[in-house]
């Protein structure tokens, strides 16, 4: 196993068995497998949405949370085992049809029910929203492995329109108690096909549900509001995006901050008693605000609240996409009323006003303190060769650019120079020349919802942002061309002159052919979901080198002997310490013998041996056998065969 090399544009030919051999052990990020090695995992070349929480089942573990296209749509979860290491621990059920299509793009960490059992909220496209709730048994990590737990759908929230051709995209959705009843909210926007299904919700759930299970939860909606008929109609149109909780007055009491693609816009929503919401007062032609007008600009990934001024008044900061580098800020002062706003309360910060060049951005901000020196840090992201951008404040009048610094903190250069989408490779007599293009220049990644709220995901005491990237591929598009044979051939121009002479020029031409041949290898340095983590000096942030634990980590080999008779040996490999089961069935799936029964295994090979006899201790059948090795919410088996 290699670590990461760079790889020469140049190379003889015989770089082509060493660049399909490379493999990485410690990885600067998650690199995806190929669709060949798992078809499902293969989907996290794209990951648009992410979410960390750094202790969800309260043991102290943090858990990462990430979105995958693939095969209608699934969320992962990962863990931290360590010091720069991570193990998948869950991966939701499939659905059968009406998911993928790009989504989910979003995944959050929340306890909707409120019965103290963490979930995970996401979107399915037309299966609706699922909620996945943790079983509460100690390091199971297991969020269902039939379906939801709960889903949130028709005719509540209405994603399908007549005619069965429309799609439900929400790009980003918030959970908090936003009326003040006690009781948590899940908020968000929906953006349809046409506008008949362009809304605004507000959702509550009454009694509980559990994993797998909906019991007898009880979905209300709270709110519902029409991007263009109905009393929002009034509130400055463009399609809904985004919808952020955020505490702007200061009075622990959360509002909700409407931001629809028109101009940078936002308004504000407030709870005035339970399961009541009262919209911005029209009075004057205060109640919304066009930030950006008239240049057109929306924040792709929403929006992310923070106190960057420690006022105790939470401003919401949306990265524009179409803006130029500008990041919209929607704060409220001492003294002024959320019922109206104007443009005092929209600051547009150019967080690119230090770069060389300007550029748009993708994600959502987060934010942090990467160079430890106390000055808050706000991390917006954008596309290969600016992909983090840091905005640090320092004092005084947060709507005085003079106040900020900016820099480009990421720029991925060194780690997208590895990764190539397509190699021509010239045989000319022997003469063997090699031509990379790089994915990062051909497929236009970029970062999107980036996660950083002083992350320290694997609790090593540096700060960590989560980048996801999209847009990656698991191959390189190979073109091999070997000379054959040079071929002469001469080219006549005639020309007539005002005479009765002619002239006849002659050009000779040797052209060269070559056959070709077109293949794919594979990418060995994919990486679709990088760690970014602040220096040892913190003087910056480098690239985290990463142990990414999967279930293709953990060997189950087959059995020896086999065909069998009276014994066998099985023998598996743990990648980490973990609890397992090995249990053997027949070939009806009935249980035949435990031979390891939910016991904890340190890191290591292992040896079992299975006698024929099941659980009674009495001899069994000829016939095949299934044996499974089970560990956390996955499992391997194979098949051997007994003969008497």
């Amino acid at each position: 196993m290699k670590k990461l090399t760079a790889l020469l544009l140049s190379l003889v030919l015989g770089a082509l068995v060493s660049l399909q051999a490379q493999t990485m052990d410690f990885k600067s990020g998650y690199q995806f497998p190929t669709i060949d090695q798992d078809s499902v995992l293969s989907g996290l070349r794209s990951i648009r949405g992410s979410d960390v929480h750094p202790n969800p089942l309260g043991d102290g573990v943090s858990g990462l949370a990430v979105t995958n296209y693939a095969d209608e749509g699934h969320i992962h979860v990962f863990k931290s085992t360590g010091d720069n290491e991570m193990e998948l621990v869950w991966t939701s059920p499939a659905w059968d049809s009406l998911g993928g299509g790009s989504r989910p793009r979003i995944v959050k960490w929340a306890d909707l029910d409120g019965d103290g059992l963490i979930e995970l909220i996401a979107p399915f496209n037309l299966n609706g929203i699922a909620i996945y709730e943790w079983d509460g048994v100690a390091g199971s990590w297991n969020f269902g492995q039939e379906g939801p737990s709960f889903v949130i759908t028709a005719p509540l929230f209405a994603s399908v329109q007549d005619s069965g051709a429309a799609y439900s995209s929400i790009e980003y959705l918030d959970v908090a108690d936003v009326d003040g009843d006690g009781q948590m909210e899940l908020m968000f926007a929906n953006n349809s096909t046409g506008s008949d299904y362009d809304r605004y919700y507000v959702f509550s759930i009454d009694d509980d549900y559990s994993t797998d299970d909906p019991g007898f939860a009880v979905l209300n909606r709270e709110a519902m509001y029409y991007k263009s008929k109905g009393e929002y109609a009034a509130y400055g149109g463009g399609t809904p995006y985004a919808v952020v909780a955020a505490d702007l007055d200061g009075d622990e009491q959360k509002e909700m901050v409407f931001h629809n693609w028109n101009y940078g816009h936002f308004t504000v929503v407030r709870g005035v008693d339970a399961n009541t919401y009262e919209l911005a007062d029209t009075t004057g032609g205060k109640n919304y605000v066009y930030s950006n007008y008239p240049d057109d600009c929306v924040s792709l990934g929403g929006g992310t609240p923070f106190d960057v001024d420690g006022d105790g008044r939470e401003e919401v900061y949306f990265p524009l996409y179409s803006a130029n580098g500008l990041v919209l800020m929607v704060h409220f002062e001492e003294g002024d009323t959320l019922t109206q706003m104007d443009s005092t309360n929209a600051f547009l910060l150019d967080a690119v006003a230090d770069s060389d060049s300007r550029f748009d951005f993708f994600g959502r901000a987060g934010f942090g303190d990467y160079d430890n020196d106390g000055k808050p840090n706000l991390y917006f992201a954008a596309r290969h060769g600016n992909y983090i951008m840091s905005a640090e404040f320092q004092g005084g009048d947060k709507t005085d650019q003079a106040n900020w610094t900016t820099e480009v903190l990421y720029t991925g250069l060194d780690l997208d120079s590895t990764i190539y989408s397509k190699m021509t490779i010239t045989d000319s007599a022997g003469v063997v020349d090699t031509v990379f293009s790089l994915q990062a220049d051909t497929e236009g990644t970029i970062a999107m919802k980036i996660f950083s709220n002083h992350t320290d995901f694997d609790k090593d005491g540096y700060q960590d942002i989560i980048m996801p990237t999209q847009t990656w591929k698991d191959s390189i598009d190979v073109l091999k061309k070997v000379w054959l044979k040079d071929s002469s051939y001469v080219v006549y121009d005639t020309m007539y002159a005002n005479t009765d002479s002619m002239k006849i020029d002659t050009v000779d031409v040797t052209e060269s052919i070559f056959s070709e041949e077109s293949y794919k290898i594979v990418e060995p340095n994919r990486i679709s979901l990088r760690f970014l983590e602040s220096s040892a000096l913190f003087t910056g942030i480098k690239e985290k080198r990463l142990t990414v634990i999967t279930p293709a980590d953990y060997k189950l080999e087959q059995n020896y002997p086999n065909p069998f008779n009276p014994s066998t040996t099985i023998q598996f490999y743990l990648p980490v310490k973990k609890q397992i089961s090995l249990v053997i069935y027949n070939s009806s799936g009935q249980k035949v013998k435990t031979l390891v029964n939910n016991q904890v295994f340190n890191k290591g090979r292992y040896v079992q041996e299975w006698d024929g006899t099941n659980d009674n201790g009495k001899q069994v059948a000829s016939g095949m056998y299934i044996y499974k090795l089970k560990f956390g919410n996955f499992s391997k088996s194979r098949r051997m065969l007994l003969v008497k």
